[in-house]
């Protein structure tokens, strides 16, 4: 199975190769560098170039067209990349167009309406903003809302579809004697479609009032949805504590879930809290998961995490490109091109597999998506989408 995996993906990559103009930014400037700010490189770039930004911070960016951006590689995300931007806008792009952002922090990352599909890989932010996007994909993210932050969700999207893939995000702790409630972790309303696969979430924490002169702020909510589909997968939801106040009084917790007319499914989840409509969350253990970890260089090995329940039938599918493909009788879309697909037979009864694959030369930017189904006698069931994204 693994040789096989191994032939099968480096096939498939060096297929997927394609020229690019690249781009080089540095604030500071010097030999090599062709623009020291964002947006002039962003204006200058022609559709599918690649931006490559160096160590150092930048003004605003503007994204109207498909490109990428690639930040320098850091160790570990939870202190951030060494390029960063006050706040990047993307809008606007048309179907079958991909923007790709990735080692890079940005303070605010705002997506307005757009058509085609937006890749955010290795991100630290403080808050993302989602409004009418077809297709949103976030992985191994760091949204943290820091004390100095406004106060509103660290994630929120109207009427989009978002799959959020081996991330923390984290509501805003607000600070004594504030009089301010936690910040709810992630809001989805108007027909969102989210997807939740490896990721803690925990609301904020009201702030705590010790001097009696007001009442101490309730706690935020971890997951905050109305009117939306969403699947919570091998993720953990925590309500965010109350504050404390005088005499011992405590401030009510946030929900781990507040549910307001929306279809939950969460599967081999830890929900921690109050979950509100509980007859509207279906659990269901052993559904289609997958993850990616590992390297993403030439010559470093990725590894495709499947879970599935045990002993039933899976395959994995790889493409290039990203899609909203719908399947007959199955919930979810194809969420790629699918130029590959792979048996791999019965899954252990442990139901996780790991299929590493050593990855073949390649320019930074080259995209891998994968996207898993588990099929018994009840049916088909495909699970969210991985992207690998070459440096």
């Amino acid at each position: 199975m693994r040789p096989r995996l191994l032939a099968f993906s480096a096939c498939l990559l060096s297929a997927s190769a394609f020229a690019q103009n690249v781009i080089v930014l540095d604030d500071d400037g010097g030999p090599g560098v062709d623009y020291t700010n964002l947006q002039d490189a962003i204006d200058a770039a022609q559709p599918y170039d690649r931006i490559d930004a160096r160590t150092g911070s930048y003004g605003y960016g503007v994204i109207t067209k498909p490109l990428t951006i690639m930040g320098q590689p850091f160790a570990n995300h939870h202190f951030g990349p060494v390029s960063r931007t006050a706040q990047l806008t993307i809008a606007g792009l048309q179907a079958g167009e991909t923007v790709v952002v990735a080692d890079f922090e940005a303070d605010t990352i705002l997506v307005e309406p757009n058509q085609g599909a937006i890749v955010l890989d290795r991100i630290v932010s403080v808050d993302i903003h989602i409004d009418q996007a077809r297709d949103v994909r976030i992985r191994d993210a760091s949204v943290i809302q820091w004390p100095w932050s406004q106060p509103s969700p660290a994630i929120e999207a109207n009427d989009s579809f978002v799959q959020l893939v081996g991330s923390v995000v984290q509501g805003k702790d607000q600070s004594s004697g504030s009089q301010l409630n936690g910040t709810d972790a992630i809001v989805v309303q108007g027909n969102s479609t989210l997807l939740l696969a490896d990721v803690q979430v925990t609301g904020g924490k009201g702030s705590d009032e010790p001097g009696c002169a007001a009442s101490p702020g309730f706690g935020g909510n971890a997951l905050r949805c109305t009117n939306s589909t969403v699947r919570v997968l091998r993720s953990s939801l925590t309500s965010g504590e109350g504050g404390a106040g005088c005499g011992g009084t405590v401030a009510s917790d946030g929900f781990a879930i507040r549910n307001i007319a929306s279809s939950i499914l969460t599967s081999d989840s830890t929900i921690t809290g109050v979950v509100s409509n509980p007859a509207l969350v279906q659990d269901i253990g052993g559904f289609p998961m997958m993850n990616l970890t590992g390297g993403s260089q030439p010559g470093e090995t990725a590894d495709f995490e499947v879970f599935v329940a045990g002993g039933i039938s899976t395959r994995l599918f790889i493409g290039r490109r990203p899609t909203m493909t719908p399947l007959p009788l199955i919930d979810l879309p194809l969420l790629h091109s699918a130029e590959r697909g792979l048996s791999l037979g019965v899954s252990p009864p442990s139901g996780q597999r790991t299929l590493p694959f050593l990855i073949p030369g390649l320019q930074p930017g080259t995209l891998v998506f994968a996207q898993a189904s588990g099929t018994n006698g009840a049916g088909t069931a495909l699970s969210n989408s991985v992207t690998l994204v070459v440096r």
